[in-house]
């Protein structure tokens, strides 16, 4: 797409003509309003007023053709770079190789020149000179990394992501290289460039959407430093390239194709851990992970979990999707975690649902929210009474003494509204049910001497006899 023509962009002059309602020669806010909404851009009284305060080269305070010639430039540039997302992203819907859409749109080598306007964070380096640490090339239509990449030798940070990046060879002249954001490319291999001749320092890779399937094993990994992975959204059918990972703290792995979990174990360094929407059917390597506080396992085809409880740290736990029958076998490798604060449940297939909330608490106690919904004190204490070692003796003493007698129903007229229980839901406090279960059992026995019940006063010397005569 040719942006510039001759001096102007295409249709610049005419616009500005139109717009200039008083042939000031030049457009004041409320003017580029009206101009930049023919274009198709609708902006606010405060961003024209901006807009004009950052093109104004001259300080007149409004826009001269040349001025609006540079605005509307910047917007056609954008417009190009948003048209050339959208073919990137289209493409990819299609399953169009990374190969054929290098070719439509044309391929893109890192190079000094598409870098220099990325570059970010000018710092002092250890010789005291100054040079860039971080640099943003995201969105570039990148195909390739540069051959060479000495010239960014003192980059800490760099982003790559969204291109159409197939490897990252090249990476391992960045000596100094701690965080990369690769996601959204079509790359093939874990991580699959040659550390540099001192070492990785790679501490944080984001892998995330790409085309990453099995490492060919874990000797082959030369990162031994990180300490977050993000691999969501890729093909991995096996854990076995992450045995050598022992400073690993973080580590996604949602939306891939994993069947068990072999290979975590002994990563004893990972806290947080996300599973979800794989194909498991065993979590076996789970107890080894001992400082682990976040485990999502949600979306997957576990009917059984190893017992957990040496999992002391273990907070929040998603289960949620998977294919447990029973509520035991979700509690049972739970118990005994002090710090289990959240559990997600929903849409297990269990046989028996009724209570199964209040169940869940009496198990593990120490939740404070389950399914995303917080836990109410009462429920603990509902949960107590019902699942406790009291809870069917308390119960037994509320259907014996505090059950509506059958009589009451007899003697009253059908048409009458239903009438309430006898006692209302506090009944399930353990100390309102031991303290006045014989007075409330007392108070609603059905009444068998309707007389007037003896006054307090009667015996009193200042008493006085109810008068016997009629009512006027």
């Amino acid at each position: 797409m040719q942006v510039v023509q001759d001096r102007y962009a295409p249709g610049v002059q005419e616009c500005f003509r139109r717009f200039d309602e008083d042939n000031s020669g030049s457009l004041g806010s409320s003017e580029l309003r009206g101009a930049l909404k023919s274009l198709g851009l609708a902006v606010t009284s405060t961003q024209a007023a901006a807009l004009v305060g950052r093109y104004d080269d001259d300080g007149s305070s409004e826009l001269s053709v040349d001025e609006f010639n540079a605005l509307v430039v910047s917007i056609l540039q954008l417009q190009e770079q948003e048209s050339a997302a959208a073919v990137t992203l289209q493409a990819r819907r299609r399953g169009m190789s990374a190969r054929r859409l290098s070719s439509e749109l044309g391929a893109r080598a890192l190079d000094g020149a598409l870098a220099a306007p990325h570059f970010t964070n000018l710092a002092p380096t250890d010789d005291g000179s100054l040079a860039y640490s971080e640099l943003k090339a995201s969105n570039l239509r990148l195909t390739d990394l540069a051959a060479d990449l000495s010239a960014f030798a003192q980059l800490a940070t760099l982003d790559v992501s969204h291109n159409m990046l197939r490897n990252l060879n090249g990476l391992g002249a960045l000596p100094v290289l701690v965080t990369l954001n690769a996601a959204g490319n079509s790359l093939r291999r874990l991580l699959d460039f040659e550390p540099p001749p001192s070492g990785s320092r790679l501490r944080v890779a984001d892998l995330r959407d790409n085309c990453i399937s099995n490492q060919a094993s874990a000797d082959s990994f030369s990162h031994p430093q990180l300490e977050t992975l993000l691999l969501d959204g890729n093909r991995m059918a096996s854990l076995e390239c992450l045995r050598s990972l022992r400073c690993l703290r973080r580590l996604t792995v949602s939306r891939n194709a994993l069947r068990d979990t072999a290979g975590l174990d002994g990563l004893a360094s990972l806290e947080h851990l996300d599973l979800a929407r794989n194909q498991l059917d065993s979590a076996e390597a789970l107890p080894s992970l001992v400082g682990l506080r976040t485990l999502h396992l949600g979306h997957n085809r576990l009917t059984v979990l190893p017992r957990l409880s040496q999992l002391g740290g273990l907070t929040v736990v998603g289960l949620e999707s998977n294919r447990f029958a029973a509520l035991r076998e979700i509690t049972r490798p739970l118990e005994g975690l002090p710090t289990l604060r959240a559990l997600a449940f929903a849409d297990n297939p269990i046989v028996d649902k009724s209570e199964v909330r209040l169940e869940l608490l009496w198990r593990l106690p120490a939740l404070d929210e389950i399914d995303g919904a917080p836990v109410a004190p009462i429920e603990k204490i509902s949960a107590a009474n019902s699942h406790g070692a009291d809870g069917p003796r308390l119960v037994a003493i509320r259907e014996k003494l505090l059950a509506r007698p059958a009589a009451w129903d007899d003697e009253r007229d059908p048409d009458d509204p239903p009438m309430p229980d006898p006692l209302p839901n506090e009944w399930e406090v353990p100390g309102l049910l031991k303290l006045y279960a014989s007075q409330y059992a007392a108070a609603f026995q059905p009444a068998t001497n309707f007389a007037e019940p003896a006054s307090p006063l009667a015996n009193s010397p200042t008493a006085t006899a109810p008068s016997t005569a009629p009512w006027k």
